[in-house]
């Protein structure tokens, strides 16, 4: 493959950079448009891809499509920031190199190279077979970017036909660096490859082997959190995220998963992941599910801090920094209801609520939010024995799990993120209820049930500086 043209690059980004420019206007004005989530300046976005924490910034990449708010074109968008909550949008990163047979820059990573220079390692989507390649950074501040002139992963590493080739990711374990690609053997299951770099530059590589099968469906977007000797392997296998909690044995190679459980059960998909410099795991995913034809589709909610449990189950919570944003604080006494509702002093389309729910024998309880003046309609979390309902997702829990539940619940406007049991189960929802309707009520039927602690904050909005012109 010739050297990458730089009058090439200059214009696809500039012509990019306008069409974002362009739809900005319309996509901010829409009153669904969530006020604490990152999203991008405007149109399509997906996948978080390239986290990384650099010079003293957080680095979030992102798929996006600057022409539209459907999926096509994909690009890499930009923003950095120093608290992971405030962002900048930067100028668009990756764009498909038309010339040289490339379709889309799919996900990938951002890790250093040798040399202390970050590189970007993306999926090369054209008409062929899908490669890996790799994008120098020109500048500290990783605003402009070279791509190396030939891939740096075929399929020829391959003794057999991986479908699906895609998203490496890149991560460090007992002293070696590894990378992972997902896919999906040809004519069986999902799978996950694993590589380790032959030279410092990460220009070549060699194949480990497969190391896990699922399913039947491709294994996107894997990622890999290492705490001590225990593996989280995540993948979003065209279905809520997965996350598996095993071993890793390089040499075999083979991953070996002792606890499996969904990362998000509900309209989240596509992981990715960051070490912060004190040490959090820190989670970022995609929320997907929005309207069409509002000038902007898909955010990134908000990011989580990963732990496990002592039986090696995640365990997700909000990011601690999110608490500077929280203002007007509201402490709601213990309140029952028998078959019935307690409408509650709070109300807004932003909110952070901490809430411990509790049976009194009724067959059902829980949290309307977006509620009317009347307790009525609204967004409802249901609790029984057996489980809890999110908006219409369903999550079983064990035997009389469910009598009591503590939830941390994160709404902003039609985004909504529910943390249940200390972030054992998180659901993320899309939502569009009545503009009017900001009430928040507490219901029981079929009997009583206590709303034992309630605390709620109104979440100051979040000013994205916009892109430069």
């Amino acid at each position: 493959m010739p050297q990458f043209d730089h009058d090439e690059r200059t214009a696809a980004l500039t012509k990019a950079h306008a069409a974002v420019l362009q739809g900005t206007t319309h996509a901010q004005s829409d009153p669904t448009r969530p006020r604490y989530h990152f999203a991008a300046p405007a149109q399509w976005m997906n996948d978080p891809n390239g986290t990384l924490f650099h010079n003293g910034w957080y680095h979030l990449f992102y798929q996006l499509n600057p022409y539209g708010d459907a999926w096509a074109n994909m690009h890499w968008g930009h923003a950095r920031s120093r608290d992971m909550l405030h962002w900048q949008h930067l100028p668009i990163a990756l764009w498909p190199s038309i010339s040289h047979g490339e379709d889309h820059c799919f996900s990938g990573c951002m890790v250093s190279t040798g040399s202390g220079r970050p590189a970007i390692l993306y999926t090369s989507i054209g008409k062929r077979d899908p490669e890996q390649w790799l994008a120098q950074a020109e500048d500290d501040d990783l605003l402009t970017w070279r791509k190396h002139p030939h891939p740096v992963l075929t399929e020829q590493l391959h003794a057999h036909k991986i479908d699906d080739w895609r998203d490496p990711f890149v991560f460090d374990f007992n002293s070696a660096r590894y990378m992972v690609l997902g896919g999906k053997h040809h004519d069986g299951p999902g799978t996950v490859c694993l590589y380790s770099p032959a030279n410092a530059d990460l220009t070549q590589w060699t194949f480990k082997g497969t190391i896990f099968d699922y399913d039947t469906r491709p294994m996107e977007c894997p990622n890999v959190m290492v705490f001590g000797q225990h593996i989280v392997l995540l993948c979003s296998p065209y279905a809520p995220p997965h996350y598996f909690v095993g071993a890793l044995d390089p040499a075999i190679p083979r991953f070996t998963s002792q606890v499996e459980g969904i990362v998000d059960y509900g309209s989240a998909y596509a992981t990715n992941t960051l070490i912060s410099p004190d040490g959090r795991q820190i989670l970022f995913i995609w929320v997907r599910g929005f309207a069409e034809n509002h000038g902007w589709a898909g955010c990134i909610g908000v990011p989580r801090e990963v732990t496990l449990s002592s039986d090696l189950h995640l365990l997700q919570t909000p990011l601690r920094e999110f608490q500077a944003l929280r203002q007007h604080p509201v402490i709601v006494d213990k309140t029952t209801a028998t078959d019935g509702f307690a409408l509650l002093p709070i109300r807004g389309t932003g909110l952070d609520i901490e809430a411990t729910l509790r049976t009194r024998g009724a067959a059902s309880f829980g949290l309307a939010l977006r509620c009317d003046t009347n307790g009525n309609a609204g967004v409802r979390m249901t609790c029984d024995p057996t489980g809890i309902d999110v908006a219409g997702t369903r999550i079983d829990l064990p035997p009389s799990a469910g009598n009591e539940i503590t939830l941390r619940i994160l709404l902003d406007q039609s985004v909504l993120e529910v943390f249940i049991n200390g972030g054992l189960h998180v659901v993320s929802k899309v939502i569009y209820p009545p503009a009017e309707h900001l009430g928040v009520a507490f219901f029981a039927k079929g009997g009583a049930a206590e709303l034992t602690t309630c605390r709620a904050w109104s979440i100051t909005p979040i000013i994205t500086p916009p892109m430069a012109q």
